[in-house]
């Protein structure tokens, strides 16, 4: 069963979150890693530019976060901080 979400099919959606979520997982783990901050100060720092609490950035690393456009959103400011 195919939708024409602004068309783009919901496969090729579902394919890009789960794209999406594996390569915000990769960086924002490779980001803590390296850095000497603790991950959850990370967190709320990318938070607060988009006025969301921390709990939720790291709820988008872990791969559970819904909002595509705010998941690519946490993710390109991880690679910022990469």
């Amino acid at each position: 069963m195919f939708f024409n979400l602004c068309g783009m099919e919901a496969k090729k959606l579902k394919k890009r979150h789960k794209v999406t979520d594996a390569l915000l997982n990769k960086i924002s783990n490779k980001v803590f890693d390296s850095s000497d901050k603790p991950a959850y100060l990370i967190c709320k720092e990318i938070g607060e530019k988009f006025g969301i609490v921390s709990a939720t950035v790291s709820t988008y690393c872990a791969g559970r976060g819904k909002d595509g456009y705010l998941k690519e959103a946490i993710l390109e400011e991880f690679k910022k901080l990469q």
